[in-house]
């Protein structure tokens, strides 16, 4: 039944975690990226900001061209209704898109004799960035010329000049390539045609919106694709270094926060009451297992602990679920009221993105686990586990060879990013240094790019790193795991094959319908004997004078030592103990009505019998 039960879990599991991850995702965001972040063939493609100044040209040449449409695939012009539509015509966009800066403040240079009259702007920090407000050019804010009617009317980007907290616009961080960015910042929505977002970029790149304060700048959309139900909220980040550089990043997460109404929808709804009903039932099995075993029995067994971690994992994945259910209920609610108030509102998406983001890591890991615990069925065959029987033979050699594995391993790491992390793409950071010598073990290594930075160097670290990591350690390595092999292997061959996994299901089956049955004799013929008897006598017994003597004399035999009955002396001569009961108890005797236990049927008459006896 367990079987059975298993399967059903990992049939819910497997469906819940297809259904939550359309396979056209990956279409969805190569479609956007094709038409916004592609460069070549006649388009400035976002990979193409190098300088600042570039992100200006993107955004007038490529993006609000593409986000705002106006003609069809022929030429001919879109209707109003049609211009809500993405370049592709397929998907429609979801509230306004936005920019957001975020910059650092003007600050001291550490050398300030030889910078000065210069200020310096310190690498971002979103703790201590910049939260001031200012007029337009980054003027120091003064409410008389900056916040009256005539102003606002004049500037229509007097808004992005504002800083506006994380929390007020359920802002999250977000990390590109080169730094962590915070939820809040200097923001500008964009507004609902063409026109008036290219006289916005105009406004902001005559004022000098970006500047060597800013850090990043982020563009923020939603798109929502009817045809396959799916949103797709997109950042591209525009890093500004404190060196002067810049870099890009991109975001585009595809998504479904809602079911549908269709088949697949109520598929799924039925999917998520019985994984919501495996819950329940394995919480009880655990609890149950807990009192009866006590938590360091219980979890000294390998898959109990696992059916813990399922456990905890599948009640945190019910918690995301209703939490992301509920912050979409929110953002669309948003969205409606937007549409009826004409206030063209950015709805952020970017929580929810988060939210289902963790659902689906967390479905990840339990259909994992899932998988891996195939290994518990198909460990009723010994050939088939012997793979973990090697790893758990040779484990403690595994885990020192992993010790002195990782001390030289990271030792090179750490020389690798010292030496070349100045020159090499490949070494630029700790992380990266480990990434690149990973690779090496597989064979795919960065010797040219290495050679053309220290030729010296690259020569001696290389050689070093084959000789004592590829050849000495890996070799030591495969040494232990033949001789957890041999071992293994000479062990399987004197035991034999286990209970197999066929003889497991066809048990299983029968138990599911009824069936089942024990294949092992009983202990002894004395237990089937017993069994037969007392089956025999029903459930109100009465003994006859043969089952009374096999009791009695099995009795006197354990009391005295098998010695047998003893002979009791009396005024005619010596009675053996049994001759007296069965001249008590058999019917035929003449002294029948005078006995007090004539019609003897329960085991209180018995005894007095047995007393008598004694006497």
């Amino acid at each position: 039944m367990n079987l059975i039960f298993y399967a059903i879990f990992m049939f819910i599991i497997y469906s819940i975690s297809y259904i939550e991850r359309d396979h056209r995702s990956f279409f969805m965001k190569t479609n956007v990226e094709n038409y916004l972040v592609g460069d070549g063939y006649g388009q400035f493609g976002f990979k193409g900001i190098n300088k600042t100044k570039d992100f200006y040209t993107w955004m007038q040449k490529t993006f609000i061209p593409t986000y705002y449409p106006e003609t069809q695939y022929s030429g001919a012009s879109l209707g109003e209704q049609d211009k809500r539509y993405f370049g592709d015509l397929s998907s429609i966009r979801v509230g306004p898109g936005r920019l957001r800066q975020v910059r650092m403040g003007k600050g001291e240079c550490i050398y300030h004799k030889l910078t000065w009259p210069y200020y310096c702007v310190n690498y971002y920090d979103m703790y201590q960035e910049d939260e001031k407000e200012y007029c337009l050019g980054w003027k120091t804010y003064n409410a008389t010329a900056c916040d009256t009617v005539q102003y606002k009317s004049l500037f229509q980007t007097f808004e992005a000049w504002r800083y506006t907290k994380s929390i007020d616009i359920w802002g999250l961080p977000l990390t590109g390539e080169y730094n962590t960015y915070g939820g809040g910042g200097y923001i500008l929505k964009l507004p609902k045609t063409r026109l008036q977002a290219q006289n916005l970029m105009s406004e902001l790149n005559t004022f000098n919106w970006i500047d060597r304060g800013t850090r990043a700048i982020l563009v923020e959309f939603t798109l929502y694709n009817p045809n396959a139900n799916l949103f797709t909220y997109v950042t591209y980040i525009t890093e500004v270094t404190e060196m002067g550089g810049s870099f890009t990043w991109t975001e585009t997460n595809p998504f479904r926060p809602m079911v549908s109404l269709n088949a697949m929808g109520t598929f799924a709804i039925i999917c998520y009451c019985i994984y919501v009903l495996y819950q329940l039932v394995l919480t009880y099995e655990t609890i149950k297992g807990l009192k009866k075993d006590g938590c360091c029995k219980y979890f000294r067994v390998v898959w109990n602990s696992v059916d813990t971690v399922c456990l905890f994992l599948g009640y945190a994945a019910i918690s995301i679920f209703i939490i992301r259910l509920i912050n979409t209920n929110q953002a669309m609610d948003q969205f409606y009221d937007d549409k009826l108030t004409g206030a063209n509102s950015f709805i952020n998406f970017f929580h929810i993105v988060v939210w289902d983001m963790l659902f689906n890591i967390i479905m990840a890991i339990l259909v994992f686990i899932a998988s891996l615990r195939i290994l518990r069925i198909l460990g009723y065959n010994q050939k088939l586990t012997e793979i973990i029987t090697v790893v758990s033979n040779a484990a403690t050699e595994i885990i020192g060879f992993g010790f002195v594995f990782g001390i030289v391993f990271g030792a090179y790491v750490i020389f690798g990013y010292l030496i070349f992390g100045r020159t090499l793409y490949e070494y630029r950071s700790i992380f990266t240094s480990w990434g690149t010598l990973t690779n090496a073990l597989i064979g795919k290594n960065s010797l040219d790019t290495m050679m053309m930075a220290a030729p010296q160097l690259a020569q001696f670290y290389y050689f070093t790193y084959v000789f004592c990591v590829l050849f000495t350690l890996i070799t030591m390595f495969a040494a232990i795991l033949n001789k957890s092999i041999t071992d293994v292997r000479g062990d399987a061959n004197k035991k034999g094959d286990l209970f197999g996994i066929v003889d497991m299901l066809t048990k299983s089956f029968k138990d599911l319908v009824g069936i089942a049955y024990k294949s092992e004799a009983p202990a002894s013929k004395r237990a089937e004997a017993k069994k037969k008897y007392m089956q025999s006598i029903g459930l109100n017994p009465k003994f006859d004078t043969q089952n009374i003597l096999r009791l009695v004399r099995t009795t006197l035999d354990e009391v005295n030592d098998g010695q047998g009955f003893k002979r009791v002396n009396t005024s005619k001569g010596d009675i053996n103990s049994e001759d007296l009961l069965m001249k008590r108890l058999d019917p035929q005797t003449p002294n029948r009505s005078n006995s007090r236990i004539s019609g003897a049927e329960t085991p209180r008459d018995i005894s007095l019998v047995f007393n008598d006896a004694k006497c």
